[in-house]
Formats: C-alpha cells, structure tokens, sequence
C-alpha cells in the first residue's frame, strides 16, 4: 500500500537548462501515482544545483521541472 503523502519535493541537477531524461519519464507517468498519493491540491516544490555559478541553466531546468516538460 502506498501511503498518502503531504507534499512532493523533486531535487535535479541543471543539465544544460533541462531536466534529465529519466525525471521526464517520470513526469509523464506522475498523474495515476499522484491520484493514488492523494497530491491533489498538496504543495509541491522543485529545486536544482549546478556545480557552476556562471550560465549553467539553472532557471530553464526549474523551470522545465515546474511544467513537465
């Protein structure tokens, strides 16, 4: 049994202004687990680092995070 969950915090790290691939899968499969989570109406937050300071993409990979895509 999958036990309900309050919130949802998903962690990445900035690949060239995108998330990785297997966090895209991820998104894309989200909506039953979700369901079943019960995350509907629940906070939700994403948050990435890059080992760079400079131009590393870090708002484009938020960013892609917050919209799925």
């Amino acid at each position: 049994m999958i036990a309900p969950c309050s919130a949802l915090v998903l962690w990445q790290p900035s690949r060239f202004g995108n998330m990785a691939a297997s966090l895209n899968i991820l998104f894309d499969g989200i909506e039953p687990v979700a369901r079943r989570l019960g995350l509907a109406n629940k906070p939700a937050s994403v948050f990435t680092s890059t080992a760079s300071l400079g131009m590393a993409g870090q708002e484009s990979t938020l960013l892609s995070m917050q919209t799925g895509h």
